[in-house]
């Protein structure tokens, strides 16, 4: 820094005053410049601004005006007259139907293109609603013509720089000028320079008229300290001569010197000399330096006499046998006439440093050694070869003798020597010795020894031994390195030495650490981590393996693909803790009916996969898969819960159904799904036919996504009945598809699939406006219309855009939200409370009704139950069905009409077919009632008949028991026995279709 400092600053004091007025001028005159030119961008920004307010203001009267009578001429004109001369240059206008007009006032740049960009970021595009009468007709979009303002700043920008720069030549000129005026002055000096060297004593500097002060006083100042100088360096002269004897007596105290004549013959030694050679002085003087003692010059040539300085390093051998270093330094003394006089030979004893040097040095080389064995424990793989290397660097890099590495691990009792040097072979393996000792906390710490007869054999004792530990870790009480060196030399190996050996073990701990680390994640990308099976990837690899054998050997492969089944119940009832214990019990059970040669492997989930290599006939495979079954069927003990699964399995051979793995997993996981879909707990092979069945279905999803575009979709409408006065109280709306070649489908084939491909949410908000508009369509017609319940399917339930959905229905249609209510199932309810409670409490604020169906079939908490906003509760059918007095099903019938009535809600019961159901569901005050028995899904049409012809159920009292009395249809007025719900259908609505027919058992479900 301070090189710089004195590079880049003038040396002469005008040069430097001026750039330090300079300087300060461009620092003002930026920072004022600045300052102005932000101001002025800040007060053009601003008056842009406001010039376009007062514009709109004066033109949106025009404007609304001419948006409401739809006079777009006008409002051409007035978007032309607004950009023109004005910080404008697009205006945008555009009406609520998309129709748009534009006005562009195209422009060029002529400024720098930041400049532009921050005009730009400070002025975007302003937007403005067009309304009149507290309705909006359109939006007017301003965009300011940003290359114009950002050329009016740039040319402002320039002629100010051109002005502030002339301003500054000048004054930097006038400023120049002065300075050299007034600093003339110090030129003088010079000739006082020349008076003091001609020798004049009393020289002093003299000065111009008109100096300013501060130069005449500089001047005084020089002349004062002169003649202060002069006085005191005869005083200076004679002390620095007192002090050259006193330093020449002082180096031979503290040095080692000797004097030479010109030939390099010892002509003086000081005592310090004389104990350093070991010899007397009267032997040494006359010798030549080169012949006293025994010298081990470093340099590159031997000192010799000459007339140049001589530098090096010796070791000098004592008389008595003891070395050392001395740094050597022969300077040569001339006399008055430049003759060679003699020589002064100055030694410095450097045999400290040099052991310095020396330890530096294998310091270095350990350091160097860890860095390499570091990199190697962190790279290699070979970690036998690591071991070896570091056990023989201990041993040469510390100058030992022997060194061992002794291990304990969890495969052994006692630590053993792995690996050594120096010792017999007959060593290596055997078992050593645990040492206890005592730490300074006073806790107990184990120590790996070697033996006592292994150091008797090599002359070695416990003093000559150092050994390490490697650091305590997780698995210490099981694994442990002990590095041990040896020294037959009687030496004390110091603090670095075990602090090198400490890091030798360390990195030998993290070598074996990072060696079974990285053969675990060999296992976890091999092993599932919970069963310890085989992964996907290494059944594949299996899998090709025993598929080239069976080419080979001409034999068969067989590939079982199982699922447990029901397995998420046990996750969602016991926990997953509970559930991942089942996962290693049917893995063990798997396992021990299988052959040592087969492989059964973990896929994913409750999914698992075998391999049954060297199939002689293909019912071996259906004999193990049926032998794994039976075991899976029976009970399984999760920590005291018994639970109870089976399996489906699918089964796929080689060659017959596959030549690869990808193949035979395909097929056999087809198979499997076959398994599944026809009960669950079953055995199926691979057939073609299951291909077919895939493809069919392949279709006739095809089929099911495009049926809305083709207008496939219809509605149904199935009555519910009032149990009070046996009037028809609303319908349910009910989806339904007809196929371009099987006619009518049922909704438990295709409702499912439109839950699943998401296309649900599109078909359901379909299904909402349909109902919509035909409640107005039935408006018209002068009907009276009950209330129609709309499914809300899970997935449609939980969309994210659902409100909106319905918001605008009930906006685009007109219709009476009291009219519709909005069926929603228990499960869906329960996914996200308190998302179902806030959209739930929406739907009631908008007027309409919420219904949860099919209650009794899910889980749902009686305390959410309580804070959801509903209106009525829908029995399930599956409670409905099997109703009579004694059974379970009617208990928990009577207790969900209980419950529901004490959270003052509405009872709907589903699926009536019978008269028995609807006296005993009556005598239980269920509200209403809905299924076959008084009539099957409707069309609009004829719910319009039935609404007109005020269809109804009829009361009938009995006459010996003229105090009770049942519901009752016209049909079954005079029957006491069940009415068959499709002879019912027939004979009130005439024959029905064969598809209707094939449906009716489903009808519900949609």
């Amino acid at each position: 820094m301070k090189r710089l400092f004195r590079w880049k600053v003038p040396e002469s004091l005008a040069s430097r005053v001026f750039l330090i007025y300079a300087v300060s001028i461009l620092v003002f005159g930026l920072t004022g410049f600045g300052l102005l030119m932000a101001k002025r961008f800040s007060v053009l920004i601003a008056d842009s601004l406001q010039n376009v307010q007062k514009m709109v203001d004066l033109s949106m009267p025009t404007l609304s005006s001419s948006a409401v009578i739809g006079d777009f001429d006008t409002i051409q004109r007035t978007l032309a007259a607004m950009v023109p001369n004005s910080p404008l240059n697009e205006a945008i206008y555009k009406d609520k139907h998309g129709g748009s007009i534009q006005t562009l006032e195209p422009s060029e740049l002529h400024a720098p293109e930041w400049l532009f960009k921050v005009v730009s970021s400070r002025l975007p595009e302003v937007q403005y609603l067009v309304s009149a009468g507290g309705r909006d007709y359109g939006q007017l979009t301003l965009r300011f013509d940003a290359f114009q303002i950002a050329n009016q700043q740039w040319r402002l920008t320039l002629s100010m720089t051109a002005f502030v720069l002339l301003g500054l030549g000048i004054g930097l000129t006038i400023m120049r000028y002065m300075l050299r005026r007034w600093l003339g002055n110090f030129d003088r000096l010079q000739a006082y320079e020349t008076e003091v060297l001609a020798g004049v004593v009393n020289a002093e500097a003299g000065l111009s008229e008109g100096a300013p002060l501060e130069i005449r006083q500089a001047v005084a100042v020089i002349n004062r300290t002169a003649g202060s100088l002069r006085a005191q360096f005869g005083q200076r002269i004679d002390v620095l001569m007192d002090t050259l004897i006193q330093h020449k007596k002082a180096m031979d105290e503290a040095t080692i010197v000797c004097e030479l004549d010109t030939e390099g013959r010892l002509t003086y030694a000081n005592d310090s000399f004389v104990a350093a050679i070991g010899l007397p002085r009267t032997t040494l003087l006359g010798r030549r330096l080169q012949d006293i003692g025994s010298f081990d010059f470093t340099t590159v040539d031997d000192w010799q006499p000459s007339p140049q300085v001589w530098h090096g390093e010796v070791q000098i051998h004592h008389a008595h046998g003891h070395s050392y270093w001395h740094q050597r330094s022969i300077v040569p003394i001339f006399d008055t006439a430049s003759q060679l006089e003699k020589f002064i030979c100055i030694d410095i004893d450097v045999s400290a440093q040099k052991q310095s040097e020396s330890d530096l040095l294998d310091q270095v080389h350990q350091q160097n050694l860890l860095a390499e064995f570091g990199r190697q424990a962190l790279t290699d793989q070979d970690v036998s070869g690591l071991v070896d290397k570091i056990v023989e660097a201990a041993r040469t890099s510390l100058h030992a003798s022997h060194s061992a590495l002794i291990v304990r691990n969890p495969d052994r009792t006692l630590p053993y020597l792995l690996a050594g040097t120096g010792w017999g072979t007959k060593w290596l393996g055997q078992d050593m010795s645990l040492v206890q000792k005592n730490t300074i906390s006073g806790r107990t710490h184990t120590t790996l020894r070697l033996l006592p007869a292994m150091l008797a054999e090599n002359h070695l004792n416990d003093a000559q031994v150092d050994s390490v530990d490697s650091v305590d870790s997780v698995d210490s009480a099981n694994y442990r390195l002990t590095l041990v060196v040896a020294s037959r030399d009687r030496r004390l190996f110091s603090d670095a030495d075990h602090n090198f050996l400490q890091n030798m073990v360390n990195i030998l701990t993290v070598a074996m650490e990072r060696n079974r680390s990285r053969e675990n994640l060999v296992r976890l990308a091999q092993f599932d981590s919970l069963t310890g099976l085989p992964n996907r990837s290494l059944l594949l690899d299996r899998l090709q393996l025993a598929l080239k054998a069976a080419h080979r050997q001409g034999t068969r492969v067989g590939l079982i693909y199982l699922d447990l089944d029901r397995f998420k119940q046990v996750n969602d009832t016991l926990g997953h803790p509970a559930g991942d214990l089942l996962l290693v019990q049917a893995a063990r059970r798997m396992t021990a009916c299988l052959r040592a040669g087969d492989t059964v492997a973990r896929l994913a989930g409750d999914e698992f996969a075998i391999i049954l290599p060297g199939l002689e006939h293909t019912s071996d495979a259906e004999l193990v898969g049926r032998k794994i079954l039976a075991q899976l069927a029976e009970p399984f003990d999760l920590n005291g819960q018994e639970a109870y699964v089976t399996g489906s399995i699918g089964a796929a051979i080689y060659p017959e159904n596959g030549f690869d793995p990808d193949a035979l997993v395909r097929s056999a996981d087809r198979a499997m799904y076959c398994a599944k879909e026809a009960g669950r707990n079953d055995f199926q092979f691979y057939s073609d036919d299951m291909n077919a069945d895939e493809t069919q279905r392949l279709a006739f999803d095809m089929l099911l996504r495009g049926a809305l575009a083709r207008d496939e979709f219809f509605i149904l409408y199935q009555p519910k009945v009032d149990l009070l006065d046996g009037q028809i109280c609303g319908f349910e709306a009910l989806l339904r598809w007809r196929h371009p070649e099987r006619g009518v489908v049922s909704p438990t084939e295709f409702i499912p699939l439109l839950e699943e491909t998401g296309m649900i949410v599109v078909v359901g908000e379909w299904v909402l406006n349909r109902v919509a508009e035909q409640i107005i369509r039935w408006q018209a017609d002068g009907l009276r219309v009950p209330r129609i319940s709309i499914n809300l399917s899970p997935r449609q339930f939980s969309a994210p855009d659902l409100d909106a959905q319905v918001r605008d229905m009930l906006a685009n249609t007109g219709v009476d939200p009291t009219l519709l209510e909005f069926e929603i199932t228990e499960s869906s309810l329960m996914l996200n409370p308190a998302r179902t409670t806030s959209l739930l409490e929406r739907f009631r604020s908008y007027g309409l009704s919420l219904s949860i169906d099919d209650f009794g079939t899910g889980y749902s908490s009686l305390s959410y139950l309580k804070r959801f906003p509903l209106d009525t509760l829908k029995i399930d059918r599956t409670f409905i069905r099997d109703l009579s007095p004694d059974s379970d099903d009617a208990a928990i019938t009577w207790a969900i009409i209980s419950l529901a009535h004490s959270l003052k809600l509405k009872v709907v019961a589903e699926g009536v077919e019978t008269t028995e159901q609807l006296d005993m569901l009556r005598d239980r005050a269920c509200d209403e009632m809905q299924g076959f028995y008084f009539s099957v899904p409707q069309s609009a049409f004829d719910c319009a008949l039935m609404m007109r012809d005020e269809r109804r159920l009829y009361w009938e009292t009995p006459l010996n028991a003229p105090s009770e009395g049942h519901w009752r249809t016209r049909l079954n007025a005079d029957k006491t026995d069940e009415a068959d719900p499709l002879t019912v259908a027939t004979e009130r609505q005439g024959p029905v279709d064969a598809a209707s027919k094939a449906g009716l058992a489903s009808n519900q479900a949609a």
